[in-house]
Parts: C-alpha cells; sequence; structure tokens
C-alpha cells in the first residue's frame, strides 16, 4: 500500500520530526540512531503519520520528556495499540528489540522515496523475536529482523476492532479461529458467545 504525503503533511512531519530530535538529543539517545538522529526522527514520524493516514486512526506524533517516557513507554504507542517501525531502506525488514512487547503489532513501513511511502505489512512483537531472527546490528544494539515473507498482510489489519478504550483481535487460535481482548499482559482468547 502506497502513501504519498502533501505538502503540509510533510510540514506537520518535519515539526514532530525537530522536536523528537530535540527531546532525543537531550536525553542522549542518538547513539542508537548513529549521526544522522533528525534524519532518523524525521523518517520515524513520516511512517507513522502514513500509517495513520491509511488505516483513518489518530496520530498526534506527540512526545514525552524523558523521565516520563521511561515511566510510561509500556503504555504509549506510536498510532494507538500499533507500534511502527519505518527504514529508508527499499528492501528493508521489520526488525525488534528484546525489550519490545511480544503481543503488540508492529507495522514495517518503507521510505526509499520520500514522500511516497510503503506500507508493507505487519506482525505480532512474538513473531519478530524469534532467535532465528537475531541480527548482530551496529551502534552497539543488536535487533531481531524479519524477513517480509513472514509478514501478515496488512488486509489482517482490518481484524482489529476498537471499542472505546478496549481493543479486540480476530485471529487464529488452536480450536479455530476465535476473538482475543487485549488486556494489559497481553491478547487473551474469549469463549464463543451464543451457538
Amino acid at each position: 500500500m502506497l502513501i504519498t504525503l502533501t505538502q503540509a503533511e510533510i510540514e506537520y512531519v518535519n515539526q514532530v520530526a525537530d522536536k523528537r530530535t530535540s527531546a532525543n538529543r537531550e536525553a542522549n539517545r542518538g547513539r542508537w540512531h548513529g549521526p544522522d538522529v533528525g534524519g532518523a526522527d524525521r523518517v520515524g514520524a513520516a511512517g507513522e503519520f502514513a500509517f495513520a493516514k491509511a488505516t483513518n486512526l489518530r496520530w498526534t506524533g506527540e512526545f514525552m520528556a524523558d523521565a516520563d517516557w521511561q515511566e510510561n513507554k509500556h503504555r504509549v504507542h506510536d498510532v494507538e495499540i500499533f507500534e511502527i517501525r519505518t527504514t529508508k531502506l527499499s528492501k528493508g525488514r521489520l526488525y525488534g528489540h528484546r525489550g519490545d512487547q511480544k503481543h503488540l503489532p508492529y507495522v514495517l513501513v518503507r521510505c526509499p522515496n520520500f514522500p511516497t511511502l510503503e506500507i508493507v505489512g505487519w506482525a505480532f512483537g512474538d513473531e519478530i523475536q524469534q532467535e532465528e531472527n537475531w541480527f548482530e546490528g551496529k551502534h552497539d544494539r543488536p535487533f531481531f529482523l524479519l524477513p517480509v515473507e513472514e509478514l501478515r498482510p496488512m488486509q489482517g489489519l482490518g481484524s482489529f476492532y476498537q471499542a472505546g478504550e478496549e481493543w479486540w483481535f480476530y485471529g487464529e487460535s488452536s480450536t479455530g479461529d476465535c476473538w482475543y481482548h487485549l488486556q494489559q499482559d497481553g491478547w487473551v482468547p474469549q469463549p464463543a458467545v451464543g451457538v
């Protein structure tokens, strides 16, 4: 799925990215992005915006001071409950880290020809965090890389449903397809109601 940002959208993404870059430099997080912290923040913000635009979900690009982020990072997500991973590489894969929440959906967005971005597919964190996907990355931060062939198709995102503040997912289980309810520790299968 290709999404092209308008000039006004690009300007908004740039404003968000500039604020993130300042916050990342103040918190000394630039070492993970290499020398181009601002570029990484811009690509990340663009990917989040493109996903929100494609799915019609709310995205503000809000960020927190580092102390607040450290306290709340497992409760705050990129776009609603989705974590967006954006790469400038045209053949980039979905990446993850050991500390990532295994029950959340992670979405791969590629951005080699900005302002057009490609939303490629998605996977749950536990699907990414398999030892066969482990990669000793650069900048002293190893990570997982999930091959694109193993991503779930974007059409599968239609299986997510929000009711008020609660999230539901319809998918496979050991006894067939069923509804899952997102609770604090992950997705919990819900018994069938009525027959």
